[in-house]
């Protein structure tokens, strides 16, 4: 029984990409961190954003975690940092989305913040979906608009949680989940630039439909899938960040 994980990118219609993505991972331990963010601010200033939540999980990268839970949130608190240590140093005020996924064999441990997401598939089913801290998801969870809908609403880019920025970030805004994996379960991580353009279930279909599980044909289903994001997007789409991570 083993994790097989990959990431892959595309800048969509954007002049910058300032979506980052990163997996670490501790063979002795068969342990992974999982990192996914997508950064705000104009010019630089998201990609600076984003950047810096990946050096925070490179810094802290130092396993086995004793409580995945408790390392997580404060991940969560020393990206918030890092990310307002950087604004004060270029005098601006950045921000970035964060999803994080922690797994430890069959356990997998993960925490967001915005709108980039973690899907857990099972058998062609969505097991759990993070709820976005945006505008457009209260808007769904009040039955004022559909989940189909939330793509393509014109406050779709409107936060309500976030690291980075002058504010402390609070303790009730970090939510830890844990799941227990099953062989073949997929953990999908992706940008807005991404779930916005490709659904959950077409992903499950070509990672179902993979010959084998290796890396290099993960790899190949991520890129595809990455593409497609980038091309329904067309000229003005978003940045499209993806990470599969799928239990053999």
């Amino acid at each position: 029984m083993q994790w097989i994980t990959v990431h892959a990118e595309h800048i969509g219609g954007r002049s910058e990409q300032q979506d980052r993505s990163i997996i670490l991972h501790h063979p002795q331990q068969a342990d992974y961190f999982v990192v996914l963010a997508d950064g705000m601010g104009g010019h630089s200033g998201g990609a600076l954003a984003a950047q810096a939540v990946i050096d925070t999980a490179q810094h802290m990268w130092h396993p086995p975690m004793t409580h995945p839970p408790a390392f997580l949130e404060d991940f969560c608190h020393q990206a918030h940092h890092s990310i307002q240590t950087v604004g004060q140093q270029h005098d601006i005020e950045p921000h970035s989305t964060c999803v994080a996924l922690y797994l430890h064999q069959q356990q997998a441990h993960f925490t967001h913040l915005g709108d980039s997401r973690l899907y857990h598939l099972r058998k062609g089913q969505i097991e759990q979906r993070t709820r976005d801290h945006s505008l457009v998801q209260m808007l769904v969870d009040l039955g004022r608009i559909t989940e189909a809908e939330m793509a393509t609403h014109q406050d779709q880019s409107c936060l309500l949680r976030g690291l980075g920025g002058e504010s402390p970030l609070e303790e009730e805004a970090i939510e830890c989940l844990s799941a227990q994996a099953w062989i073949g379960d997929v953990f999908m991580l992706c940008s807005d630039g991404f779930w916005e353009q490709v659904q959950a279930k077409e992903v499950w279909g070509h990672v179902a439909n993979m010959p084998a599980y290796n890396t290099a044909q993960l790899q190949k289903t991520a890129n595809a899938l990455v593409q497609r994001a980038a091309e329904r997007g067309g000229t003005s789409g978003d940045n499209v960040s993806l990470v599969l991570c799928v239990l053999k």
